[in-house]
Protein backbone atom coordinates (compact mmCIF):
# COMPACT_ATOMS: atom_id res chain seq x y z
CA UNK A 1 0.00 0.00 0.00
CA UNK A 2 1.13 3.14 -1.05
CA UNK A 3 2.51 6.07 1.84
CA UNK A 4 0.60 8.83 1.74
CA UNK A 5 2.53 12.33 0.36
CA UNK A 6 4.53 14.51 2.43
CA UNK A 7 2.41 17.88 3.34
CA UNK A 8 4.74 20.72 3.06
CA UNK A 9 5.12 24.19 1.65
CA UNK A 10 6.93 25.55 -1.20
CA UNK A 11 6.92 29.11 -0.16
CA UNK A 12 5.86 31.25 3.00
CA UNK A 13 6.44 34.98 4.25
CA UNK A 14 7.05 36.04 1.20
CA UNK A 15 4.35 38.88 1.32
CA UNK A 16 2.55 37.23 -1.65
CA UNK A 17 5.87 38.05 -3.47
CA UNK A 18 6.17 34.00 -4.63
CA UNK A 19 4.48 31.10 -5.93
CA UNK A 20 5.29 28.01 -8.04
CA UNK A 21 3.26 26.83 -10.92
CA UNK A 22 2.78 23.12 -11.39
CA UNK A 23 2.61 21.82 -15.32
CA UNK A 24 1.58 18.07 -15.82
CA UNK A 25 3.40 16.85 -18.49
CA UNK A 26 2.68 12.50 -17.66
CA UNK A 27 -0.42 11.46 -16.07
CA UNK A 28 -2.15 8.20 -15.63
CA UNK A 29 -5.65 9.45 -16.75
CA UNK A 30 -7.87 6.74 -14.79
CA UNK A 31 -5.56 7.14 -11.52
CA UNK A 32 -7.17 8.90 -8.79
CA UNK A 33 -5.92 12.86 -7.82
CA UNK A 34 -2.30 13.42 -7.59
CA UNK A 35 -2.33 16.77 -5.52
CA UNK A 36 -3.00 16.74 -1.71
CA UNK A 37 -3.86 19.97 -0.32
CA UNK A 38 -4.27 20.95 3.54
CA UNK A 39 -4.90 23.33 5.81
CA UNK A 40 -1.30 23.93 8.86
CA UNK A 41 -2.50 21.44 10.36
CA UNK A 42 -4.11 18.89 8.03
CA UNK A 43 -7.36 18.70 9.85
CA UNK A 44 -8.63 19.47 6.47
CA UNK A 45 -7.45 17.64 3.13
CA UNK A 46 -8.98 17.69 0.02
CA UNK A 47 -6.95 16.41 -3.37
CA UNK A 48 -6.75 17.70 -6.74
CA UNK A 49 -6.56 15.80 -10.33
CA UNK A 50 -4.09 16.93 -12.51
CA UNK A 51 -5.41 17.55 -16.45
CA UNK A 52 -3.17 18.17 -19.64
CA UNK A 53 -3.37 21.98 -20.64
CA UNK A 54 -4.04 23.00 -16.96
CA UNK A 55 -1.58 24.36 -14.69
CA UNK A 56 -1.74 24.93 -10.79
CA UNK A 57 -0.79 27.79 -8.62
CA UNK A 58 0.07 27.85 -5.56
CA UNK A 59 1.16 31.01 -3.56
CA UNK A 60 2.34 31.84 0.10
CA UNK A 61 1.26 29.26 2.90
CA UNK A 62 0.10 26.50 0.30
CA UNK A 63 0.00 23.14 2.22
CA UNK A 64 -0.01 20.24 -0.32
CA UNK A 65 1.78 16.95 -0.84
CA UNK A 66 1.78 14.35 -3.52
CA UNK A 67 -1.62 12.07 -2.62
CA UNK A 68 -0.80 8.40 -2.14
CA UNK A 69 -0.32 6.70 -5.47
CA UNK A 70 0.46 3.24 -6.86
CA UNK A 71 1.44 2.94 -10.71
CA UNK A 72 2.87 -0.56 -10.28
CA UNK A 73 0.11 -2.16 -11.47
CA UNK A 74 0.06 -0.53 -14.71
CA UNK A 75 3.60 0.09 -15.08
CA UNK A 76 2.70 4.02 -15.59
CA UNK A 77 3.75 7.16 -13.76
CA UNK A 78 3.30 11.13 -13.62
CA UNK A 79 5.63 13.56 -13.74
CA UNK A 80 4.66 17.27 -13.30
CA UNK A 81 7.39 20.34 -13.70
CA UNK A 82 7.23 22.82 -10.98
CA UNK A 83 8.07 26.67 -12.22
CA UNK A 84 8.71 29.05 -9.27
CA UNK A 85 7.98 32.54 -9.97
CA UNK A 86 9.30 35.39 -7.38
CA UNK A 87 8.48 39.35 -7.11
CA UNK A 88 12.30 39.96 -5.21
CA UNK A 89 12.24 42.76 -3.28
CA UNK A 90 14.68 44.05 -0.24
CA UNK A 91 11.51 43.38 1.81
CA UNK A 92 10.78 39.59 1.15
CA UNK A 93 14.72 38.69 -0.69
CA UNK A 94 15.23 36.87 2.62
CA UNK A 95 11.89 35.05 2.87
CA UNK A 96 12.63 33.89 -0.63
CA UNK A 97 15.99 33.01 -0.30
CA UNK A 98 14.72 31.16 3.31
CA UNK A 99 11.57 29.48 3.07
CA UNK A 100 10.71 29.24 -0.74
CA UNK A 101 13.61 26.86 -2.47
CA UNK A 102 13.33 23.06 -2.56
CA UNK A 103 15.63 22.98 -5.90
CA UNK A 104 19.09 22.37 -6.29
CA UNK A 105 19.32 25.62 -8.33
CA UNK A 106 19.78 28.26 -7.92
CA UNK A 107 21.51 27.94 -4.97
CA UNK A 108 20.01 30.24 -1.50
CA UNK A 109 21.99 33.07 -1.95
CA UNK A 110 20.88 36.65 -0.96
CA UNK A 111 23.05 38.86 -3.14
CA UNK A 112 22.33 36.46 -6.23
CA UNK A 113 19.05 36.90 -6.08
CA UNK A 114 19.04 40.89 -5.07
CA UNK A 115 21.13 40.87 -8.65
CA UNK A 116 17.93 39.25 -10.19
CA UNK A 117 15.16 42.05 -8.26
CA UNK A 118 13.11 43.56 -11.46
CA UNK A 119 14.71 41.74 -14.26
CA UNK A 120 11.53 40.55 -15.96
CA UNK A 121 8.93 42.62 -15.04
CA UNK A 122 8.14 45.26 -12.46
CA UNK A 123 4.82 46.61 -11.27
CA UNK A 124 5.90 50.44 -13.62
CA UNK A 125 5.83 47.95 -16.78
CA UNK A 126 9.75 48.81 -17.87
CA UNK A 127 10.85 45.44 -17.24
CA UNK A 128 10.38 42.71 -19.57
CA UNK A 129 11.33 39.14 -21.10
CA UNK A 130 12.21 41.63 -24.24
CA UNK A 131 13.67 44.23 -23.11
CA UNK A 132 15.56 42.15 -20.24
CA UNK A 133 18.97 44.11 -19.40
CA UNK A 134 20.47 41.46 -17.07
CA UNK A 135 21.54 40.99 -14.07
CA UNK A 136 22.58 43.53 -11.32
CA UNK A 137 26.63 43.40 -11.13
CA UNK A 138 26.91 40.26 -9.05
CA UNK A 139 30.72 39.57 -7.85
CA UNK A 140 31.01 35.29 -7.96
CA UNK A 141 33.49 34.75 -5.05
CA UNK A 142 34.60 31.51 -3.46
CA UNK A 143 33.74 31.20 0.35
CA UNK A 144 36.03 28.48 1.61
CA UNK A 145 39.78 28.74 0.96
CA UNK A 146 40.43 25.07 -0.31
CA UNK A 147 37.66 25.63 -3.29
CA UNK A 148 39.90 24.98 -6.31
CA UNK A 149 41.29 21.94 -4.18
CA UNK A 150 37.90 20.73 -3.99
CA UNK A 151 37.02 21.41 -7.54
CA UNK A 152 40.12 19.53 -9.09
CA UNK A 153 38.97 16.45 -6.67
CA UNK A 154 34.83 16.25 -8.07
CA UNK A 155 33.47 17.65 -5.12
CA UNK A 156 31.53 20.19 -6.93
CA UNK A 157 29.45 17.15 -8.41
CA UNK A 158 29.59 14.86 -5.54
CA UNK A 159 29.64 17.45 -2.43
CA UNK A 160 26.51 19.31 -3.29
CA UNK A 161 25.86 20.27 0.42
CA UNK A 162 28.70 22.01 1.10
CA UNK A 163 31.35 22.69 -1.83
CA UNK A 164 29.04 23.92 -4.43
CA UNK A 165 27.30 26.55 -1.68
CA UNK A 166 30.83 27.54 -0.36
CA UNK A 167 32.96 27.48 -3.60
CA UNK A 168 30.72 29.13 -6.27
CA UNK A 169 33.29 30.38 -8.26
CA UNK A 170 35.44 27.09 -8.58
CA UNK A 171 32.68 25.05 -9.37
CA UNK A 172 31.30 27.50 -12.12
CA UNK A 173 27.93 27.74 -10.59
CA UNK A 174 26.92 30.79 -11.83
CA UNK A 175 28.34 32.74 -15.60
CA UNK A 176 30.45 35.62 -14.70
CA UNK A 177 29.09 38.48 -16.76
CA UNK A 178 32.54 38.68 -19.10
CA UNK A 179 32.56 35.14 -19.72
CA UNK A 180 28.63 34.70 -21.41
CA UNK A 181 28.63 35.66 -24.88
CA UNK A 182 25.34 35.40 -26.31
Amino acid sequence: MPSPGYIHLDSQLTLGGAYSVLIPLIMEDDAQPELAMSNDDESRQGALKYRFNIGVMQGDDSYHGTNACDYREKKGMRLIAAVYIADIQKANVEAVVDETLTQIFPLPHLKWFMAQAGRHWRYDNDNSMINDKGRRDFDIVDISDNCEERAEKGMCESDDDETRPQCVKSCAVYIESNSYDP
